[in-house]
């Protein structure tokens, strides 16, 4: 799966002339994707959207494998529409 978007970030024609990233809409999915000319980038602000998951710790005391962190941008740029603002705010700074 991770060959599929590998060659996105290697695009430079798909950038406007001076920008780090693009937005596009994915309708299959229903979910917004940013795309960034630098993987280190990408990381840095799927990270900045990275929160604890404070109930991962109760789900380990049952038995479950509960994810220790929540991703609201995963590894390929996708997020939920609502968040769009908080992307741009996060770009902006």
């Amino acid at each position: 799966m991770n060959e599929q978007y590998k060659d996105d970030f290697k695009k430079i024609e798909t950038f406007p002339s001076g920008k780090l990233f693009r937005l596009t809409y994915d309708p299959d999915g229903d979910m917004l994707r940013i795309l960034a000319k630098n993987q280190t980038i990408l990381d840095e602000l799927v990270e900045a959207f990275t929160v604890d998951n404070p109930s991962s710790f109760y789900s380990r005391q049952y038995g479950y494998a509960g994810e220790s962190k929540l991703y609201n941008i995963n590894q390929f740029g996708y997020f939920l529409p609502g968040l769009i603002f908080d992307v741009l705010e996060w770009i902006k700074t």
